[in-house]
């Protein structure tokens, strides 16, 4: 069993999505306190933003995928994991908002670290199969 820690890959894949995990940060504060959406449904829109951005820098920076071919089977099996990750980190969001009264920005910061490891591991079993 290998150690992530020392994947270099993993740091790379930390690198490279932490541009759209700023952006995902403003998109999620903007939604709420701007445009007055309910933090549920502007944490739902951030995480689609998420999956998207995530699976195209995968996909052609991390992991550099040359067959092209299986771009869409590849998204797919990308989105169906990941759409049960993200549930389950939107479950986790809720909970810690509702019953622990803590703030919606500092439960997305902590979500993120919670689950980046299981992120990178479902990325690369799918883009290095």
């Amino acid at each position: 069993m290998n150690n992530i820690f020392i994947d270099k890959k993993f740091y790379f894949f930390t690198l490279i999505g932490l541009p759209t995990y700023i952006i995902s940060l403003i998109l999620n504060y903007s939604l709420v306190e701007i445009l007055l959406f309910n933090y549920e449904i502007a944490y739902a829109i951030t995480l689609t933003f998420l999956i998207i951005s995530n699976f195209l820098l995968n996909f052609f920076v991390v992991f550099k995928s040359n067959n092209k071919k299986n771009i869409y089977k590849k998204f797919f099996y990308f989105f169906i994991l990941l759409i049960f990750f993200r549930f389950c980190d939107w479950l986790i969001y809720m909970y810690l908002i509702i019953n622990f009264k803590i703030w919606y920005v500092l439960v997305q910061i902590f979500n993120t670290f919670v689950f980046l490891i299981i992120k990178y591991k479902i990325s690369k079993s799918i883009f290095l199969d």
